[in-house]
């Protein structure tokens, strides 16, 4: 399998380079996993759930690392408005691209999701809509995703700062719908 290693010198290569070489080592990545899919290999990770706190909220994640103790360059990944994130592949998805080409990858479940403390955004913003109305609901939406969700997405950020396995300096933060 064709794993790529990502090392860009800022000084070195102008921007538009760095970001087609990254492109690149995401499309190599994919193919191989894709090969490896194919012929029933499986991508292994070391994959550990962790807590860490939001504020007075018990939070829940996980964290994937290559081999070795580091430091690596980290993905956070920012789930979307689903319930329960952990239970479906997107976490081990997103691994199976990053964890091969040397990266680490950190998933934290926002308040309310999988087995995080605190209340799931989606029932708030349906129990907001049936008290008022859809302007109603859509404006609670922005205001908790500026706000408590944020908080919850700087959280995950700061304890994966916390991790010996993490370079601070080489850190990116992702996601997908609410967690974008």
């Amino acid at each position: 399998t064709i794993v790529p290693k990502i090392h860009v010198d800022a000084d070195v290569l102008p921007l538009e380079w760095q970001i087609r070489m990254v492109r690149t080592a995401v499309v190599v990545a994919t193919a191989a996993l894709l090969v490896a899919s194919l012929s029933g290999q499986q991508p292994t990770h070391n994959k550990q759930p962790v807590k860490f706190k939001s504020g007075e909220l018990t939070l829940v994640g996980v964290v994937y690392k290559p081999d070795g103790p580091g430091p690596f360059p980290t993905v956070i990944w920012n789930h979307g408005s689903e319930k329960t994130p952990g239970a479906s592949r997107q976490f081990d998805a997103v691994a199976d691209i990053f964890v091969p080409a040397g990266y680490a990858v950190f998933a934290p479940s926002r308040r309310g999701h999988d087995s995080s403390e605190g209340a799931y955004i989606s029932a708030l913003l349906d129990a907001e809509e049936k008290k008022y109305d859809p302007d109603s609901a859509a404006r609670l939406s922005v205001r908790l995703l500026e706000t408590e969700q944020l908080d919850d997405q700087f959280s995950g950020i700061a304890y994966a700062k916390t991790l010996p396995f993490v370079d601070v300096n080489r850190m990116v933060v992702a996601g997908g719908s609410f967690g974008g």
